[in-house]
């Protein structure tokens, strides 16, 4: 089954963040080479980028808490039926649909069992300066917008929908 994470780690500083986006952008951790942005120009440079997110923030006012969240999206193969670019595909729904305005980072991670999706977005919509809703409602609209657009089709002939787990990141939660 597919899983959403939701890290609850709490980024505050232009320096953890940065720390994040490299690790999330670790060109070793890719063999199809899977990532993207949008809203912020990406360089080589990550406290460069992080900076642009803090940016975002400070110009509408919201310069305390997290300036990122941070998402996991795992997903089973399915014997070669569920590609890492439907998967991509799936992705581009939810960052058009879900989180429409909010600047974000992504990259595919296959250097595990199980490939996953890093995802961060900015807490501060570009456009409408609001803060992005944490809340469990949020999460399961983001799986529900993947589901609908992760099409495989099973061994039995017919079309299938992609079924998503939204989890929270206890250990981390437990800790902040």
């Amino acid at each position: 089954m597919a899983k959403i994470k939701k890290v609850n780690k709490s980024y505050t500083d232009i320096y953890a963040v940065a720390n994040l986006l490299k690790y999330v952008l670790n060109p070793e951790k890719q063999e199809s080479g899977i990532c993207g942005c949008g809203g912020l120009f990406l360089n080589n440079d990550m406290i460069n980028v992080a900076r642009q997110i803090y940016d975002i923030n400070f110009y509408y006012g919201k310069d305390q808490g997290t300036l990122v969240h941070h998402f996991i999206i795992s997903y089973p193969y399915l014997e070669g039926q569920c590609t890492p670019q439907k998967m991509q595909f799936a992705l581009h729904q939810v960052l058009n649909m879900d989180l429409c305005g909010f600047p974000y980072v992504y990259a595919l991670h296959e250097n595990t069992l199980h490939p996953h999706f890093h995802l961060i977005i900015g807490s501060v919509n570009i456009y409408t300066g609001m803060r992005y809703l944490d809340k469990n409602s949020t999460i399961m609209g983001i799986g529900q917008t993947l589901s609908a657009n992760t099409v495989y089709f099973g061994t039995d002939g017919r079309k299938h929908h992609l079924q998503y787990d939204a989890v929270y990141d206890e250990k981390e939660q437990a800790v902040n």
